[in-house]
């Protein structure tokens, strides 16, 4: 098939190359806009914290209740929970930012391939359709033999326990099986001494 389309190929490479490129882009920037969401999240939490914090203060103030040291330093653990969630906040939106520009710019360069190569990419599809499928397959059979390697691992570990254990037993009852002999026969012994003093 590739033989077959030549060129068409080549001439449409630039165009899947940026296809897949904006797709990792996408999926960066997906990741990118949920870890804003939870320091936000967080942020939030955070600031809630403080305000139920200082209304609890505001409404035990007329109950002769005291400011003491154990309440001052959760204030400002809260507080700095609050600057840490913020900070991280505030990277998590530049980063969200980020990646979206280049997703953005990658999609831009895939409509300007796609304009500018419209009849290589109709010719070529089948040809890089083909391959994504082949290299899928290709990627779920790499995840297999990890799989397997694992488990060949996991069963190799096992074994070797197993035979620890079987070796430890083997010398377990061993040893008991000389301590019984030694025991039989200290008895035997000691039997066979009181027969002498006896006759």
């Amino acid at each position: 098939m590739g033989k077959k389309l030549g060129s068409c190929i080549e001439k449409a490479r630039p165009f899947y190359e940026a296809l897949e490129l904006a797709r990792t882009s996408q999926l960066e920037c997906q990741r990118a806009a949920v870890q804003y969401q939870r320091a936000n999240a967080l942020h939030q939490a955070a600031k809630e914290t403080i305000a139920l914090a200082e209304e609890r203060f505001v409404n035990s103030r007329h109950e002769n209740w005291q400011f003491d040291s154990a309440w001052q330093e959760m204030l400002n653990h809260a507080t700095m929970k609050v600057m840490e969630a913020e900070a991280q906040k505030a990277a998590s939106e530049r980063e969200h930012m980020r990646r979206a520009a280049v997703f953005q710019e990658a999609e831009q360069r895939v409509q300007q391939l796609q304009r500018g190569l419209k009849s290589s990419i109709n010719k070529s599809l089948a040809y890089f359709e083909e391959k994504n499928r082949v290299e899928a397959q290709l990627e779920s059979q790499k995840e297999r033999v990890m799989q397997l390697q694992e488990a060949i691992a996991g069963s190799k570990t096992s074994y070797a326990q197993s035979l620890r254990r079987l070796e430890q037993g083997r010398i377990g009852h061993r040893a008991h099986r000389a301590v019984s002999r030694w025991a039989d026969g200290s008895k035997s012994r000691r039997g066979l001494g009181a027969r002498l003093e006896n006759a």
